[in-house]
């Protein structure tokens, strides 16, 4: 193979690979944008001043700000799924009530300072999902994930009715992080 070979199949790749970074470049903009200013401030426009890039760039990859917003949902919940996965390991592995007790604390903790952004972005889009019906299965498939690791992380800590104690749980926790949010 000659040089001017690889240089030809290596440059669908590098190209590839710069769009999947500008794409996640936007996306993590769009999640900056949704915790700082709210939804209403997602535009493709605001997106790509975000994230430094031409103002054309968003619509290069995101047909709408519709599609925008479920991928950058989808991000999130990736994310937050894998920060539950590690504070549910935690709990699943406590020895007492007061200890599981300790680890949700820490979590809600984590929510309101290091991960508070990432907080606020999910605030947001979880209205977003009241408004757009678009979301509403992504939601719901996020929610039963987070409800079934929670729930295993409870029934592997000795609970007598895990499934139950997961929806409280979590709905307890949720609460402690809207009340907080602002604090």
């Amino acid at each position: 193979m000659t040089t001017d070979e690889r240089t030809v199949r290596a440059e669908p790749r590098t190209r590839r690979s710069r769009g999947v970074k500008r794409r996640q470049e936007l996306l993590e903009a769009t999640l900056r944008l949704l915790a700082r200013e709210g939804s209403a401030a997602v535009t493709m426009r605001a997106v790509a001043s975000e994230a430094g890039v031409p103002s054309t760039a968003p619509t290069y990859y995101f047909a709408s700000k519709q599609e925008l917003l479920l991928e950058a949902w989808r991000l999130h919940a990736e994310r937050e799924a894998a920060r539950v996965s590690r504070a549910t390991t935690a709990v699943g592995s406590a020895k007492s009530s007061s200890a599981v007790a300790n680890q949700l604390a820490c979590f809600v903790h984590d929510s309101l300072g290091p991960a508070r952004e990432s907080l606020l972005a999910e605030v947001e889009l979880l209205l977003e999902t009241a408004r757009q019906p678009d979301l509403e299965e992504l939601t719901r498939v996020w929610h039963q994930t987070l409800r079934e690791r929670v729930r295993g992380s409870l029934a592997a800590a000795g609970s007598p009715h895990p499934d139950l104690d997961a929806r409280l749980v979590l709905a307890v926790m949720a609460g402690l992080e809207l009340d907080n949010v602002g604090a």
